[in-house]
């Protein structure tokens, strides 16, 4: 029996570009046939991002790293199957750019500033990525989110908030460099990351 050719580092890239524009032109025929391009604010993040404001604010809200944002709604896959329904009684509550959600989550929550109530797609590296959150975000899942704000808690007191990409980044650039940085207690108890990356870990 032969053995399989290995593959490189380069050729894992490309595969994830090539998924990643795959599923970005599927998004973007979503947005068109659900009617949402015709609609004068929606608009098309540099994350991939596609939103569909619902009821904008007549003055823009401030809404910086450390504060809590509450929202009512439902975190759907495509669909429809609801991964998360936030009701009046029992609304999402996120602390932004510190909770531990994905990175889409925060995103949206900064994205409130503007608009009130909207409908958004997180493309899947914007959700639980390749490693998805069985059972219920299968992989490669992509997002649809509908939601309204319903609270604003300003940060009372300063916190150390760091871009969670930034550590990301480090991680994959160790790793591509052949530096795992996790200690030796990750062999005892391996964590998941969700990323697009997660095939590598």
């Amino acid at each position: 029996v032969g053995s399989a050719r290995p593959v490189s580092s380069m050729e894992l890239i490309e595969l994830n570009e090539r998924k990643a524009q795959a599923q970005s032109n599927f998004i973007d025929s979503l947005a068109f046939a659900w009617g949402w391009t015709e609609a004068s604010d929606f608009s098309r993040r540099p994350s991939g991002m596609l939103l569909h404001p619902l009821r904008s604010r007549t003055t823009r809200l401030q809404i910086n790293d450390g504060d809590t944002v509450f929202w009512k709604g439902k975190a759907m896959l495509l669909d429809s199957t609801a991964v998360f329904d936030w009701p009046d009684s029992a609304p999402f509550s996120l602390i932004v750019n510190a909770s531990n959600w994905p990175l889409g989550f925060h995103e949206l929550a900064k994205a409130m500033e503007e608009h009130e109530a909207l409908e958004a797609v997180l493309p899947s590296h914007l959700g639980w990525g390749l490693s998805g959150w069985l059972p219920m975000v299968p992989q490669d899942a992509v997002l649809w989110m509908k939601l309204e704000m319903v609270e604003h808690r300003k940060q009372k007191t300063a916190v150390n908030v760091q871009d969670p990409l930034e550590k990301w980044n480090q991680l994959i650039d160790a790793f591509e460099f052949g530096s795992w940085g996790a200690d030796t207690a990750w062999l005892a108890v391996p964590k998941l990351i969700a990323s697009p990356c997660i095939s590598w870990c």
